[in-house]
């Protein structure tokens, strides 16, 4: 059985080798010899592949065998099937197209469309959104939902205004089910030089096309997981231009940055990294944006937490992995701008303990010169931290270098009083006793 079974399925090659070689007659008589054998021995499958063949052989032909393209995907339907072996994909196109066109079994149709030819099946249902059947537009619209297919987004757009009430419903239901995601990571870089990149392609400063898209999207960096309000967008931006004005500005600077962060979105397809909810805007936190800020904030929490649990090595490594995303402060380009202080001091402060944090552990283990690193790059942001003073007189004196510890006090004394106007805190002031009376 598994022979004659074999032997079937070469006749289906052979019929195939044939039709695509020119000889389409010889080509159909031997698929419907073929057809019977398999219909008597119960092949189900490379029977509805021969029986969707023969229908494109008789098209070809100038004949036409409706019953055998039915028969051929009616009999993948009720079997659940949605593979046909075989068939060259221009072949498997065709006689989907047909198919679809006389209402046969959409969604088997669908189904093999989608996993065996997806480069084809949606060009080939949007040229069926124009069919003159109002059912037929209305499969096509709901088969490209069924995909979740964004490039046809726009053309489906169209088919809502349809004369035909279904065929309204279908483009409708099948919008609402499109999801466009951009097939890359949106990564930006906020502490050090502001970049972005789409996935391995950085944003260039022509990609923009205005300052003002860079610094919305700052902005909407700086107030993530708020939506802001349209007037207070347009007062931060454009503070001294007419409402109307600015208002045309925002919409002009807000297709620029959808622009340069999606320039491949389908016409139509909502942005996939902005939210606009009536007359607020901000950035979509369900979408593939990764920020160096906020995966510094994660390693320096996870850092905390492994501190506090006595996991000292897995501290050390959080803390460093912190200290080495965090470049300089947030945001270089806008640092006088007041919509940038809050987010720019918390994470100053967050990176001066997690410095002071790491530095403290290394310290335990020996190793001074990495503390005096770390603590010196706490005082370049903050010339008044006590802490850091200390850790750098702990170090020195780690190192046998009590003079240099000595002499660091006196700094950190002198820098109090001209620019707080304050006495060295009481431990700080213990530590530097401690030291003198070191042998």
């Amino acid at each position: 059985a598994e022979g004659y079974a074999a032997d079937l399925r070469l006749r289906l090659l052979l019929v195939v080798v044939l039709g695509e070689g020119g000889e389409e007659q010889r080509a159909l008589a031997l698929a419907r010899k073929t057809a019977a054998r398999m219909q008597e021995h119960g092949y189900r499958l490379y029977l509805a592949a021969t029986e969707l063949y023969i229908a494109y052989l008789a098209d070809r032909c100038g004949q036409e065998d409706t019953a055998a393209l039915r028969s051929g995907w009616e009999r993948l339907e009720s079997d659940g099937l949605d593979f046909v072996p075989m068939l060259p994909p221009a072949v498997l196109a065709d006689v989907a197209r047909a198919a679809l066109r006389l209402e046969i079994a959409p969604k088997t149709v669908g189904r093999v469309l989608s996993h065996q030819i997806p480069e084809q099946a949606v060009p080939l249902l949007q040229e069926l959104l124009d069919d003159p059947t109002p059912a037929v537009r209305a499969h096509a619209a709901r088969l490209i939902g069924d995909m979740g297919a964004a490039s046809a987004y726009s053309a489906l757009r169209g088919l809502t205004k349809d004369k035909n009430a279904a065929v309204r419903a279908a483009a409708e239901d099948a919008l609402g089910r499109l999801v466009y995601r951009p097939p890359y990571v949106l990564r930006v870089r906020t502490l050090g030089a502001f970049a972005i990149w789409r996935g391995d392609q950085e944003v260039r400063d022509r990609d923009w096309r205005s300052s003002k898209a860079r610094q919305l999207f700052q902005l909407l960096l700086t107030e993530r997981g708020r939506a802001l309000p349209r007037d207070w967008v347009l007062d931060t931006l454009w503070p001294e231009m007419e409402p109307e004005a600015a208002a045309n500005n925002l919409r002009v600077t807000i297709n620029r940055l959808s622009k340069a962060l999606e320039p491949d979105r389908p016409e139509g397809a909502p942005p996939a990294y902005l939210i606009q909810q009536g007359d607020t805007y901000s950035l979509n936190s369900a979408s593939d944006i990764q920020i160096d800020a906020v995966d510094f904030a994660a390693a320096a929490e996870e850092g905390r937490r492994a501190e506090q649990a006595g996991r000292r090595q897995e501290a050390i490594a959080s803390y460093r992995r912190a200290i080495e995303l965090h470049g300089r402060p947030f945001p270089p380009e806008n640092p006088y701008e007041g919509w940038t202080v809050v987010e720019r001091e918390r994470l100053a402060m967050l990176f001066n303990e997690t410095a002071v944090r790491l530095g403290a552990l290394v310290l335990a283990e020996g190793k001074a010169h990495e503390t005096i690193g770390l603590a010196w790059r706490v005082i370049e942001q903050d010339r008044t931290h006590e802490d850091a003073y200390r850790l750098l007189m702990r170090a020195h004196a780690a190192l046998g270098e009590r003079n240099t510890a000595l002499r660091l006090y006196a700094r950190c004394v002198a820098v109090l009083k001209e620019e707080l106007g304050v006495s060295p805190l009481p431990e700080t002031t213990a530590l530097y006793h401690a030291l003198r009376e070191m042998q």
